[in-house]
């Protein structure tokens, strides 16, 4: 895996969290192990659902361990039907 373009941002807020930078992955990486879109992930990081996510400028680093709770739970796809008939 080649490093990240922006380590030594991740290692100054790893350190402030006691995390290392190992366990920060982008955006693509995150949603690639989690098995959702990277716009998803974008928008679930903005609502503030991933655990630990970052934003540095306009990119998001996610924890290692918050993708892959993500991959681990349910979800259901699409949009949910209503019925017309009575």
């Amino acid at each position: 895996m080649a490093p990240l373009a922006f380590a030594p941002i991740v290692a100054y807020h790893a350190c402030m969290a006691d995390l290392p930078v190992s366990h920060y992955l982008p955006t693509s990486e995150a949603a690639a192990l989690a098995g959702i879109t990277p716009g998803r992930l974008r928008q679930l990081c903005q609502a503030g659902e991933v655990a630990g996510a970052i934003k540095l400028g306009s990119a998001w680093l996610i924890p290692r361990q918050s993708a892959e709770s993500l991959a681990a739970e349910p979800s259901s796809t699409g949009r949910p039907r209503i019925s017309c008939r009575s």
